[in-house]
């Protein structure tokens, strides 16, 4: 692709989303489509089969806010699978009043904020139950992500340079 930047317009009329292992830094799979204009959602139904069918264990996906609603979050769940999504205002999370919200800092000494609740209505029937984890980012938009990793023991939003908002840089 490096070499098709000197060109005006699209040289590549298809559009491809990949599946990355991040231990290897491989390609394990992908999906993609002739029509390059349009949305990336058709993509994601092939790419979960291909998925584990390698890895032969749950995956993870990791994703932008345009998967953030109720269709594609019950694909990620499939077999077993979880998900982490940055956060859409389409869909709307509501907080569970039960189970109070927990904050703390990141290795950039930036607070964040977790709640738990769900992802959709009461009365929708695909409504799901997540854990929703705000960084506050001085200067730009704050990173809202939701999840379907519940256990914030298991799975902490930071934890001596890992977790969900591991700072990067220091590895």
């Amino acid at each position: 692709m490096k070499p098709a930047r000197v060109y005006s317009g699209s040289p590549l009329g298809c559009q491809a989303l990949a599946g990355l292992n991040l231990r290897t830094g491989l390609i394990t799979a992908i999906s993609a489509q002739l029509d390059g204009e349009t949305s990336d959602a058709p993509l994601i139904l092939g790419l979960p089969q291909q998925l584990r069918a390698r890895a032969k264990r749950p995956c993870l996906s990791v994703r932008d806010r345009q998967f953030c609603d109720l269709v594609q979050t019950h694909r990620f769940q499939e077999e077993g699978d979880h998900f982490l999504l940055r956060y859409h205002t389409k869909t709307k999370c509501y907080t569970d009043p039960a189970r109070p919200p927990q904050s703390g800092v990141d290795g950039a000494q930036r607070p964040y904020r977790e709640a738990w609740g769900w992802l959709g209505a009461e009365s929708n029937k695909r409504r799901v139950c997540v854990r929703m984890i705000t960084l506050t980012r001085p200067g730009v938009e704050d990173l809202i992500l939701v999840a379907d990793l519940l256990d914030d023991e298991q799975v902490p939003a930071q934890k001596q340079g890992r977790g969900l908002f591991a700072d990067r840089r220091q590895h």
